[in-house]
């Protein structure tokens, strides 16, 4: 499964993909950002029939942004750490306002 990615400077995200060489590759000319309409299933599945390595290759030096762009709020459903995971309890929720979510990668 492809591994998208949204790379640059903020405010100047561009759509990008990780690919099996462990480039960045552009995906601009096939998506304009991963937001509202572009974040369907049929997109992705586009998406991920693309020759990775055909695509223009993206300085690996880049800024690795929000994974979405346009985000206000993300709201998590699941399990927290290993003891949730283990004890039978219902799943932890938790609600980011856009600074949280606005990191490529949070480990809650």
């Amino acid at each position: 499964m492809p591994r998208f990615l949204r790379v640059g400077a903020p405010g100047k995200e561009r759509p990008a993909v990780l690919a099996a060489d462990n480039s960045i590759r552009d995906l601009s000319a096939h998506i304009p950002d991963f937001a509202g309409e572009h974040l369907a299933p049929a997109v992705f599945a586009r998406l991920a029939k693309l020759d990775l390595l055909q695509l223009p290759k993206l300085d690996a030096g880049l800024r690795v942004g929000a994974c979405v762009a346009g985000t206000t709020n993300f709201i998590a459903i699941g399990l927290y750490c290993f003891d949730h995971a283990i004890l039978p309890r219902s799943p932890s929720y938790s609600t980011r306002r856009r600074p949280a979510s606005s990191v490529p990668m949070t480990m809650w």
